[in-house]
């Protein structure tokens, strides 16, 4: 048993140095849509979600019942990397200390990162860049503004092998949704456009008016 969680911790460990160490990073808009998109607290998150595990259990002692509840993008990161996905009570609490592990060893840049280089993106792809050569034919830094909400809404709608009207819709009204957190988030500042955490030196908030 712990010898199979040392395992898991050095493979996950092992995955986001090598994706840090990689001189082709992602475009840093294209990681803030994700972190926007994926999970509102990932800035101020310690790998998993408490605010939504309170809710789970209040939902279990109030219905019976233990659906819903998202995962943060450390448990995301970490299900990518290790490939376990089963629907058991184990694997999720295993999937808690990973996160927060993950969460206490890098800082918040480094791990969606990591996660932008990993997550499955479509048929045959993964991370944000295969995604993006594979729709525009070029990378995330290559691409505009629009192009780039598409790209972290590949997440949830993966690209298909043949690009269906219907897949196009869904991560159009993905894109125009993420489109619509970012205005209202600028708006709840009053300040101009902010980012969250995405800098080398860990959590902070920084002006990007140039983004609209």
């Amino acid at each position: 048993m712990l010898n199979n969680i040392f395992k898991d911790i050095n493979n996950i460990c092992s995955e986001i140095n090598k994706c840090n160490e990689e001189c082709s990073g992602l475009d840093y808009e294209v990681l803030y849509y994700i972190a926007l998109i994926e999970d509102k607290r990932f800035c101020v998150g310690v790998g998993f979600d408490i605010v939504s595990y309170v809710r789970l259990a209040m939902k279990y002692i109030l219905y019976g019942e233990v659906k819903g509840g998202g995962s943060t993008i450390e448990q995301q990161l970490v299900r990518t990397i290790t490939g376990k996905r089963e629907r058991t009570y184990s694997r999720k609490i295993r999937e808690v200390l990973y996160a927060f592990i993950v969460f206490l060893s890098y800082r918040k840049l480094q791990i969606i990162h990591a996660y932008g280089k990993l997550a499955f993106t479509g048929t045959g792809l993964h991370g944000c860049d295969a995604a993006s050569r594979k729709i525009y034919g070029r990378n995330t830094k290559e691409i505009n503004r629009r192009q780039k909400m598409v790209i972290a809404a590949t997440l949830l709608f993966p690209v298909p092998s043949t690009m269906s009207e219907s897949w196009k819709k869904k991560v159009k009204n993905r894109a125009i949704y993420i489109r619509y957190l970012c205005i209202m988030q600028r708006r709840a500042f009053n300040c101009g456009f902010f980012r969250v955490g995405l800098y080398k030196g860990g959590i902070h908030i920084s002006c990007l008016n140039c983004f609209f």
